[in-house]
């Protein structure tokens, strides 16, 4: 053996040698790939963020503009077009070498008043006017990029309509903005040569890009006015507002990494890109460097000792960070099972993945009678819709959410739980898992009366909810087939409460409804039920009716509460309804029917005039 091992050796190591070259050329390659994307990824991120300062750049620019002409607009409304506009905005502004010209046009087309020149006295066959006379819904018009506002001169049109006191026409304000003052502010920014930053509407034309030559000045003028983006490029732009992309520019051909960012309120989007050569300079020299070290390493057989070293160190490493991940699996799945609050792991749909052995304890339901639900199936019906409203707009915008719910045991108990939720994101923002982790709060939290009292009142107002409100119904409608006596529900919709809490905020709002709830409850009889349905709607069942047309005369009581105003905080408030009317057995003999013609005779009450009270039948009594 000794003998055939040493004539063996040389071939051996000849094999040995080829394959170690061969090793290494290929982590060679694996580096080199790894450091590409590396490369690539930072500059996706610096371009990225340069993405977002040039938006919130653009997006105050066009704040300024659209304040100024807003001044304008207001001012010709108010006091007529002067023959000078710096008696409007100041000769600073007016004279401001930002603009080619600022102008106003009255309804007809014809300039009253400008600076600058480039503008012909009359415009009304000017895209611009014609699309700010047809349009109604007001705002910023941005234009793409037109020639003729001077020598040489290319400009931008933002345009604002000027809207009569009678709301008719009135003409529009103007101002033309080189497409420079968007990208200039940049110039001094290291994106290298041929580094670009492109202003670009959603329609897919270039208002303003910058490029950084060799050996020339920026240019800022290549591309105005072009399509930038193909269809497929638009669709992208539409289904991911944010997002970074690469390839050859359509107006110079290029190969870049680009950023991109939609704006919020305006209809463009910023492009900012470096070209790959600028990106990959760097890898370049480290790609010659590699290259002449395994050349080297190639021809020195020594190399092949250390190259199995430092393998056989990799694996050894990459064995105990394996057995140290394992270990953290085995740790977490242990944690896992043994909490003692309820643990449940959804998918990005909502289904439910896994269970620990405290969410079966708490709930009573076993692991195999969950798995593949949506954790809806838990809900008692006791909990505010708005807490789950609370719940997922909470997710959505940190990620997670604290906070009490009330859900149903597998045997029907209703018991209130401390819940908290948490999103799991992968690198692209998606969600990929949701966990929930919850304890019974019976002991510590609730009382008996507590829990009474959340399932069946409503926490603001402390009226009866939904859920009282039907079994009220029921027990109505019972007592109306024994007696023979009518029964009404009254839909009481409050009447333009969301202005209120835009106006007053969302605490003065929930004191209104109190007061509202204070004053409808002093107009009503004890044996009639007065609930609160979730926002700005009530509903009052009345009993045994007591003469002919009563529910219309309670009806208007209950109008009546809003002819004086709330004070709330101080602050003067006032209030209307919109009321409708149902009758038993006329308009419905069950809850439910009863319920939707209520619903229908109150939007015919709101389609009235609101304010106002309307029965879906005849009179009561």
């Amino acid at each position: 053996m000794p003998g055939i091992l040493r004539r063996l050796f040389p071939s051996l190591t000849l094999v040995f040698g080829i394959l170690a070259v061969l090793v290494l050329w290929g982590v060679i390659g694996v580096g080199l790939t790894a450091v590409e994307r590396a490369e690539a990824d930072a500059a996706r991120r610096v371009l990225g963020n340069l993405a977002r300062s040039f938006d919130g750049h653009v997006e105050r620019s066009l704040d300024n503009i659209d304040q100024i002409l807003a001044v304008l607009a207001r001012a010709a409304v108010r006091r007529g077009i002067p023959g000078d506009l710096s008696e409007i905005l100041g000769e600073r502004v007016a004279d401001d070498p930002l603009f080619h010209y600022l102008a106003l046009v009255d309804g007809d087309g014809v300039v009253r008043a400008r600076t600058g020149t480039g503008l012909p006295a009359n415009v009304a066959d000017l895209p611009f006017f014609s699309q700010q006379a047809t349009r109604a819904d007001g705002g910023l018009l941005i234009s793409a990029p037109v020639s003729g506002t001077g020598p040489g001169k290319s400009s931008i049109l933002l345009s604002q309509r000027i809207v009569r006191d009678d709301g008719g026409f009135g003409g529009v304000a103007v101002a033309a903005v080189s497409p420079e003052y968007f990208t200039r502010f940049y110039g001094g920014f290291d994106l290298g040569m041929g580094g670009t930053i492109a202003l670009v509407g959603l329609d897919g034309v270039v208002r303003a890009r910058f490029v950084r030559r060799t050996g020339e000045e920026p240019d800022s003028g290549e591309g105005l006015g072009r399509d930038f983006a193909p269809s497929a490029l638009r669709e992208l732009i539409r289904r991911e507002p944010v997002g970074t992309l690469s390839g050859p520019s359509v107006i110079d051909g290029v190969p870049r990494f680009y950023a991109y960012r939609v704006m919020d309120r305006y209809p463009l989007a910023v492009v900012v890109g470096m070209t790959e050569a600028h990106v990959f300079s760097a890898l370049m020299e480290r790609r010659r460097m590699l290259v002449g070290l395994g050349v080297t390493a190639s021809l020195v057989i020594l190399l092949l000792t250390f190259l199995l070293h430092r393998h056989s160190t990799r694996l050894y490493q990459a064995e105990r960070r394996a057995s140290q991940a394992l270990e953290q699996v085995r740790l977490s799945a242990k944690v896992f099972e043994e909490s003692s609050d309820g643990i449940m792991i959804c998918d990005g749909d909502n289904r439910i993945l896994a269970v620990n052995r405290a969410f079966s304890t708490i709930t009573g339901y076993t692991a195999d009678e969950v798995l593949g639900r949506n954790p809806r199936f838990l809900s008692s019906g006791a909990t505010p819709p708005e807490t789950y409203q609370a719940l997922w707009a909470s997710l959505k915008e940190t990620g997670a959410w604290h906070g009490e719910v009330v859900n149903r045991r597998k045997d029907g108990e209703k018991y209130p739980e401390w819940l908290s939720v948490c999103e799991v994101r992968d690198e692209k923002g998606n969600s990929t898992h949701f966990i929930g982790i919850f304890s019974d709060a019976t002991a510590h939290k609730f009382d008996g009366k507590r829990l009474h009292f959340l399932v069946h009142y409503d926490a603001l107002t402390e009226l009866p909810n939904r859920v009282l409100l039907g079994d009220r119904l029921e027990q109505a409608l019972a007592g109306a087939r024994r007696t023979g006596r009518g029964v009404a529900v009254l839909f009481i919709d409050l009447d333009n409460f969301k202005p209120v809490n835009d106006a007053h905020g969302h605490e003065a709002g929930d004191r209104l409804l109190q007061a509202v709830a204070a004053r409808l409850r002093s107009v009503i009889r004890e044996t009639d039920t007065l609930a609160r349905l979730g926002g700005d709607e009530f509903v009052l069942v009345m009993p045994e009716l007591e003469y002919d047309g009563y529910a219309e005369v309670v009806a208007e009581k209950c109008r009546a509460v809003f002819d004086s105003p709330f004070i709330i905080a101080g602050q003067e408030i006032r209030g209307a309804a919109s009321i409708g009317i149902a009758l038993a057995p006329a308009d419905g003999e069950d809850a439910q029917s009863l319920m939707a013609a209520a619903d229908r005779a109150m939007y015919a009450a709101k389609e009235a005039g609101r304010g106002a009270a309307r029965a879906l039948s005849g009179r009561s009594g």
